[in-house]
């Protein structure tokens, strides 16, 4: 044992005296490199540094890379390893006085973005550039990784941004991911030998002008043989001690053996007792008859008290079972909507800790029993009811919360479940119980939280946030509250936004003989007491019974648009009010959606027979060549165009193809890349979301101008080409005349130069069984088959485009750019053509139109079945 100890410690002694040669830096500061690794005099060209946010622009850097390569070395250069270092004094870089390391976010976001001006052409990121904050010695460093593609495979990178007051350093390190073995300890070795030769002064910035500034030399120290002398004499040193610590080792084992073993009894039986309390039962008992075997009762007897607390504990547990599981009981039998979620999420608790074997026998059958019976069960007196009330006028303010909604009288009243799926929201809840102690007069009525309507076999239910249920059934009243929040809490994505769906939802209520009451989360938050008045009175209107003369509303609130929403974000609107901050992802206790969750029972079957389906615009599709050809699956599809919605026989909303794809790709983060650009450029933050916001808006609105104009001009219709277009922001506001001319001239130069044979523009098609569906904007014969061609105005269409990331979700090869996202959606609608309306597709094709080009540009797609089955797996 003492001569293995010895070796180790003499070949550690030997490696201390060999870490590499150390090279000073213009006498700012020294880092020692391995003798692997050699000294560039000139680097090659293809190495180029970037005025970055530190604003360095000296030309000048040193380059050490793997030894041989200078001398055309075939071994050295089959490896990659290589750091340069650029050294910098400017007056002007204010970075090197940080006394701290307290450096801003968007510093090193802006860091990390810099990264960019690495890559050489071709190169892309494989994972984003990540930094952090480093303190070393008498300075600081900012370190950023990153995996970037190479020629051989991956290549890993770090950027260092190193500081000490008087000078800044930038370092670059990579090698390539293969050889991680051979270089990741020798570069992090060079990386923390690092070391300023002059003390941190914390002075003023000012002062980096009056530095001398130093002559760029790499000077290497000739100590290398003072080192490795030192190193042996440290060696020896330390087989010396290692060899007395060892005696003295072998004389106190006896001692520690006798006392360990009073010691291992008493701290088995109080973690014995530990463990019980932290609920670990089956371990505790076990470990308590265990260890009870072994003790001296006659050395240890003050450890009786200890073991008698084990079972007490277990028994304890038994009892608050039992009483949770009674509540729970009494809860469901009541059905209170606001006890049952409170008794859930104590059940839940109980049945996600562990307990003793017996009590977890016990217990879960009959939870479970409670569980189904609660989770399945549709409420059983229930039958089906028509609306048997007139529809009040009720003054609403247009734009506003909050307003109401109303079936047609004579409407079925579709039935409904105590089953909830979906997580509630922040102050639904607190609300719910407020509107319970508020309607204790309104005897025939009851509030519920926990309900859904599933109105269509086999699709996700609707779920009221609150229900009001009219008890003895004489109007049909049936009552979806809704509290609306502008964006969720951690997430911050707008939502509850116009043109965000939830009006295609509202009227799709109103059919199932449903009234639709909106709020905004701030008028139930702040005037809960008005809210509730507001639902009374319209009660009140529409059962001649109930009796409410205090007509009071909650104040006006402004509905808001999708961006507005973003804008609220970023100013923490909702946390202004609600006083809370939303730090972390809320707690996911979401139930799991079961098959019998989405399984109509005859009731709801025969209910379903009965409803009306929301009305849509017609749309009468035309074979632009003339033909026959006819698909039935065309009178299936319905579109809503104004929140963009695909209906499949006028009750299924179906997935848009584009908001399939988008569910592969990264969202921009819109709310952290626009305070990013506002504290660059000095603007507002709600300045740049608009400012983006108009350009997207025009960019949208001009683009479907054209395909519309198109669409007219293949249907022998009335050709427009001037667009009007208004922006009425808070912050931009402005109007002007858009002309598509030259983008139509664009298309016209297509048409005569293709030949191509048009069968069907703007045609909407679907797939029943992944419930998809899309526009395909020219689809043309070829022969006994057919093509696809689809229009864009973007500059940003091309597959050239430069990459700074790649997909998810199974996707992670495939680049985030456009025309990847674009031939996606293609592939998606030959899928849905091929395998539903026998439609064989035999190219695919991108035709750029944008008026900055000189002409038209056409791009074929790619097929790429491989990931049009990933995609088509996840739904």
């Amino acid at each position: 044992m003492r001569q293995i100890f010895a070796l180790l410690t003499l070949v550690y002694s030997l490696n201390c005296g060999a870490e590499g040669i150390k090279y000073h830096i213009n006498d700012m500061f020294s880092i020692s490199v391995s003798d692997k690794m050699e000294m560039r005099k000139e680097d090659d060209a293809y190495t180029k540094w970037m005025n970055d946010a530190l604003e360095c622009s000296s030309e000048d850097k040193i380059v050490f890379q793997q030894k041989g390569l200078a001398d055309f070395d075939q071994t050295a250069r089959a490896h990659y390893a290589r750091i340069i270092i650029k050294t910098e004094v400017d007056e002007e870089c204010g970075f090197p006085a940080f006394n701290d390391a307290d450096i801003p976010e968007d510093v090193i976001s802006e860091l990390e973005n810099a990264c960019t001006g690495e890559l050489a052409s071709g190169q892309s990121f494989l994972t984003a550039p990540k930094g952090k904050v480093e303190e070393i010695g008498n300075g600081v460093r900012i370190k950023i990784d990153y995996r970037r593609s190479g020629t051989l495979g991956a290549v890993n990178v770090q950027v260092i941004y190193i500081f000490n007051y008087r000078y800044a350093a930038k370092i670059i390190a990579s090698y390539r991911e293969s050889e991680a073995s051979i270089w990741q300890t020798i570069i992090e070795q060079a990386i923390n030998s690092i070391e300023w030769d002059e003390s941190f002064i914390a002075e003023s910035v000012n002062d980096v002008a009056s530095q001398k500034e130093p002559k760029f030399v790499a000077e290497v120290k000739s100590d290398d043989s003072n080192e490795i002398i030192l190193g042996l004499l440290a060696g020896a040193f330390l087989m010396a001690c290692a060899f007395l610590t060892y005696r003295l080792y072998q004389t106190k084992q006896a001692e520690r053996q006798e006392n360990e073993h009073k010691k291992y009894i008493e701290d088995a039986i109080k973690k014995a007792v530990l463990l019980a309390t932290n609920n670990e039962f089956d371990k505790a008992e076990s470990f308590y008859e265990k260890r009870c075997c072994e003790r001296e009762a006659e050395q240890l007897g003050h450890v009786e008290k200890l073991e008698k607390q084990v079972p007490q504990i277990v028994e304890s547990m038994a009892v608050e079972t039992k009483k949770v599981i009674d509540e729970y009981t009494q809860s469901v039998s009541d059905g209170d909507g606001v006890q049952i979620e409170s008794a859930k999420k104590e059940t839940n608790s109980i049945l996600k800790r562990k307990q003793p074997i017996r009590i977890d026998n016990e217990s879960r059958p009959e939870l479970k029993v409670i569980n189904d019976e609660y989770q399945h069960g549709i409420i059983p007196e229930q039958k089906i009811l028509q609306t048997n009330y007139p529809v009040p006028n009720v003054k609403q303010q247009k734009g506003y919360y909050c307003f109401a909604l109303f079936p047609k009288t004579e409407t079925t009243v579709f039935p409904y479940r105590r089953r909830r799926v979906e997580k509630r929201g922040y102050t639904e809840t607190g609300f719910e119980k407020k509107l319970i102690a508020g309607l204790t007069d309104f005897m025939n009525y009851k509030v519920l939280g926990d309900v859904s309507i599933l109105p269509v076999d086999g699709v996700h239910p609707y779920e009221p946030d609150i229900a009001i249920i009219e008890k003895e059934n004489h109007l049909g009243i049936r009552i979806d509250i809704e509290i609306d929040e502008p964006y969720t809490g951690y997430e911050q994505k707008a939502i509850h936004h116009i043109g965000c769906g939830d009006e295609y939802r509202d009227a799709n209520l109103c059919n199932l003989g449903w009234i639709v009451i909106r709020f905004s989360e701030k008028q139930v938050y702040t005037e809960a007491e008005k809210c509730i008045g507001y639902i009374k009175h319209i009660l009140s209107l529409i059962d001649n019974t109930l009796s409410y003369s205090n007509i009071v509303s909650p104040q006006a609130d402004k509905r808001w648009t999708s961006t507005e929403a973003v804008i609220m974000a970023a100013k923490g609107y909702r946390e202004s009010y609600l006083h809370h901050q939303f730090n972390k992802p809320e707690d996911s206790d979401n139930a799991k959606l079961t098959t019998a969750d989405i399984k109509q029972t005859e009731l709801e079957k025969e209910a379903a027979k009965q409803v009306q389906t929301v009305a849509l615009p017609q749309n009468k599709i035309l074979n632009i060549d003339d033909s026959v050809t006819e698909y039935s699956l065309d009178n299936r599809l319905g579109f809503e165009p104004k929140e963009h919605i695909y209906i499949l026989d006028g009750v299924i909303r179906l997935k848009a193809v584009s908001d399939v794809v988008a569910h592969f790709f990264c969202p921009f983060n819109i709310l952290e890349q626009s305070k990013r650009y506002a504290n660059k450029y000095g603007m507002s933050q709600s300045e740049v979301i608009e400012m983006w916001d108009a350009k997207g808006v025009e960019s949208r609105n001009v683009g479907t101008f054209l395909h519309e104009q198109i669409e007219n001009q293949l249907k022998g219709k009335r050709v427009l080409f001037d667009y009007p277009f208004e922006y009425d922001g808070e912050i931009v506001n402005y109007k002007k005349t858009v002309s598509i001319k030259k983008e139509f001239d664009y298309f016209l130069d297509f048409m005569r130069d293709s030949g191509v044979k048009p069968f069907r523009s703007e045609w909407r098609i679907f797939d029943e069984r992944n419930k998809i569906a899309g526009t395909i904007d020219l689809i043309c014969r070829n022969g006994s088959q057919f093509d696809i061609y689809d229009w864009k105005r973007s500059t940003k269409a091309s597959p050239n485009e430069i990459v700074w990331q790649h997909g998810m979700n199974g996707l992670e090869h495939v680049p985030d750019i456009s025309f990847y996202k674009y031939a996606l959606q293609q592939n998606l609608y030959k899928y849905i053509l091929e395998n539903n309306y026998g439609v064989k597709i035999n190219k695919m094709y991108l035709v750029v139109l944008h008026p900055e080009y000189g002409r038209y540009v056409k791009y074929e797609v790619p097929r790429i079945d491989k990931e049009i089955s990933i995609i088509l797996n996840s739904l």
